[in-house]
């Protein structure tokens, strides 16, 4: 197993593996294969399928991230299942980012769906406004977003084997205008990446009776403020700075910026 994983490494220079169920492995294992593969290739991506909180792992001689299911698990109860409150989707993700290093939090891989998940299109109900919603949340977040083929064109799919189905690759049949949002999600992601890989978190607001939630990510005097409403009834912000993200929101003539349900606004401070 440890020449496979080299032979790759060597002969074809992949940038990572993915350990499927690695958690049902001996941590000398891995720390084995940890020290073979990094020494041919340092900067290389050792990213483990485990679906709990993983401190073993993560000391820095097995691998570089896990499969953030814990963490955005919260996300996805709070925004797309309704199953906790804003408070408490907060305090989950608080929860996951305190048991390891800064270093493995920049790094780990979040998703909102997968090969083992139904797909979040399907979860939101095909509520895109909603989709839009939670993409946009968990690309604010510390950690590499991942997005799973297929959804950024649309495609549905229930748990496993329906979250399988075949990419469609007719461009007729795509949704163009989602395929454009994610595209510019990731222009934003690289555009504004120190500040969203490495500042700092702060919860300015997490209003559950109002279903609203205010947080700021800030570095090196920078601060992006991202304000969320879940709720039916629409919700007023001061709008004093740079709006370089929206949805469902509206300006208004006094100062103010409105923002409907499912909607969200991005501003630069």
């Amino acid at each position: 197993l440890l020449d496979i994983a080299t032979y790759w490494v060597k002969e074809f220079d992949i940038d990572g593996w993915r350990l499927d169920v690695a958690n049902e492995v001996d941590h000398h294992f891995w720390k084995m294969f940890h020290e073979k593969v990094t020494a041919i290739k340092p900067d290389i991506y050792i990213l483990g399928e485990i679906w709990h909180s993983s401190q073993a792992w993560l000391q820095g001689d097995e691998f570089h991230a896990v499969m953030n299911y814990a963490f955005t698990d919260s996300i996805k109860d709070y925004f797309v299942k309704r199953k906790i409150t804003a408070s408490q989707m907060a305090s989950g993700m608080n929860h996951q980012q305190m048991l390891y290093q800064d270093q493995v939090n920049e790094g780990t891989f979040n998703l909102l769906d997968s090969h083992d998940t139904a797909r979040i299109l399907t979860l939101c109900n095909g509520n895109k406004e909603l989709m839009k919603a939670v993409l946009t949340f968990m690309f604010l977040q510390k950690g590499a977003p991942c997005i799973y083929y297929g959804t950024e064109i649309g495609l549905t799919g229930e748990d496993d084997p329906d979250c399988r189905k075949c990419m469609i690759w007719e461009k007729e049949q795509q949704d163009t205008e989602l395929y454009g949002f994610i595209k510019e999600l990731i222009y934003l992601r690289k555009r504004l990446s120190e500040i969203l890989i490495t500042g700092t978190i702060c919860w300015e607001l997490i209003d559950d009776s109002q279903d609203v939630i205010h947080f700021s990510r800030e570095l090196n005097g920078q601060k992006i403020h991202a304000i969320f409403n879940q709720s039916s009834t629409s919700y007023l912000v001061d709008q004093k700075n740079e709006i370089i993200l929206s949805q469902n929101s509206e300006l208004l003539n006094d100062g103010k910026a409105e923002i409907q349900q499912f909607g969200f606004i991005l501003m630069c401070e």
